[in-house]
């Protein structure tokens, strides 16, 4: 697939509404753009295998009398994501970037919290399942519901359901002993938030890493498929002035100020563009 496909592909995902996109298709299509040797149907087949061999789990364990709820889907998913083909967190090198690569994610069988979320998104969708990411803060979760029962589990840790104890443990590990659960964690967030949030984490660490020349090319993949996110737009300008682009960053920068309701990134926008006017002259 050529990167003029691939552009394409992801800026027509931007015109679509959330609920229509398929994650697991355009986090492979933003991995292939940075790696475009690879075979794409490869990876295709797998998800297709991943999402056949939970069919066929499921119905296995309803045929041996399972009750047809949310834990029974759980138990399908973790028998043919985590047992059969080993997807695990990467507990050892957790900030290696190609835990948030999708196709060395397929490859190496472990990833970040949101990645492996996004394959047990993709799995569960095509069985017909209601899954979605929660607005848990810090950590990725899923949550699965049907027929008003919910359940929410880690893709990172085997795909463990998370009780209130637990969840409330995870919070204040990663946020602070005062930390304590809102009902708000609890909401499900769309599937573009999601992409968004996987590509963020390629982007940090392309930033952490100094290589700004790839964080701006992920903000730009981002931008396609998230056009109306203009918070992107203060990423791209400051990612452009490193990347020796100063019309461009103060183009970028200029689109923000006019379209953040916030005043205080306004007036940090602005302060950005008297200094590229700087550079300029």
């Amino acid at each position: 697939m050529q990167k003029d496909e691939i552009t394409a592909a992801l800026r027509d995902a931007g015109t679509r509404a959330a609920e229509e996109l398929d994650i697991a298709h355009l986090a492979m299509l933003m991995a292939l753009y940075r790696t475009p040797d690879l075979q794409l149907t490869v990876y295709e087949d797998h998800l297709r295998d991943l999402c056949f061999l939970t069919r066929a789990r499921h119905e296995d364990l309803r045929n041996a009398g399972a009750e047809d709820d949310v834990k029974t889907q759980l138990a399908a998913l973790k028998h043919v994501i985590v047992d059969q083909h080993g997807y695990v967190g990467d507990t050892e090198d957790y900030d290696n970037i190609a835990n948030a690569d999708l196709l060395a994610v397929i490859e190496r069988r472990r990833g970040m919290p949101v990645a492996l979320g996004v394959l047990y998104l993709h799995v569960a969708e095509e069985c017909g399942w209601d899954i979605a990411g929660i607005n848990f803060p810090s950590h990725f979760l899923l949550r699965l519901e049907k027929d008003g029962q919910r359940l929410i589990f880690d893709p990172f840790d085997t795909a463990r359901p998370m009780e209130a104890a637990h969840l409330r443990a995870l919070l204040k590990k990663n946020i602070g002993e005062n930390a304590e659960l809102s009902a708000h964690y609890y909401d499900a967030v769309d599937k573009r938030t999601v992409i968004l949030r996987l590509q963020n984490n390629i982007k940090l660490r392309q930033v952490e890493a100094a290589d700004y020349e790839s964080a701006l090319l992920t903000t730009e993949l981002m931008r396609l498929i998230a056009p109306d996110e203009f918070r992107l737009l203060f990423d791209y300008g400051v990612l452009a002035f490193k990347c020796d682009m100063p019309q461009k960053a103060f183009d970028a920068l200029q689109d923000y100020a006019g379209r953040t309701p916030d005043a205080r990134a306004r007036a940090e926008a602005l302060v950005l563009m008297e200094e590229i006017k700087r550079s300029i002259h």
